[in-house]
């Protein structure tokens, strides 16, 4: 259950980059050829996230995997690529608050699952679902904020 929930947690920590506000989820668990880019490169930053690769030769990769995946991401340096995420519409508004939705009911699901395969208490599994509850209505108060 604690890692369902640890992986919920997680995922949500990805879907922060809107409104101005940049997570480094965003780019270090982006993939290129099967790699985390937080393993070809260092993230850092909160308002204007800055990615380091190793080495240099990843760079342009690095680039064109970030704008693929709808991040504006533009080359500062040699050695560096600054990355953002866009602006969220309330048509994007909606499509994300369905996900979180999706995600979190997947995960009680999970969470459910686990308590009767290993006949754990009642308790322990209102309290994870409690918890998943609680991240998700943080999460779409921010989002309605926005």
């Amino acid at each position: 259950m604690e890692k369902a929930f640890e992986h919920f947690s997680k995922q949500l920590g990805c879907i922060t980059g809107f409104g101005g506000v940049n997570n480094t989820l965003l780019i270090e668990n982006l993939k290129i050829d099967g790699t985390f880019i937080k393993h070809m490169a260092t993230v850092s930053g909160r308002n204007r996230i800055e990615v380091r690769p190793f080495d240099s030769n990843n760079l342009k990769v690095i680039l064109d995997e970030c704008t693929k995946s709808g991040l504006s991401a533009y080359i500062a340096s040699k050695t560096t690529i600054v990355v953002s995420a866009p602006q969220i519409d309330n048509e994007d508004k909606v499509r994300v608050e369905k996900q979180i939705k999706k995600m979190a009911e997947e995960t009680k699901i999970t969470i459910r699952n686990v308590r009767r395969k290993f006949n754990i208490g009642d308790e322990t599994t209102k309290g994870y679902i409690s918890k998943v509850e609680k991240l998700v209505t943080d999460k779409l108060t921010i989002l309605a904020s926005l």
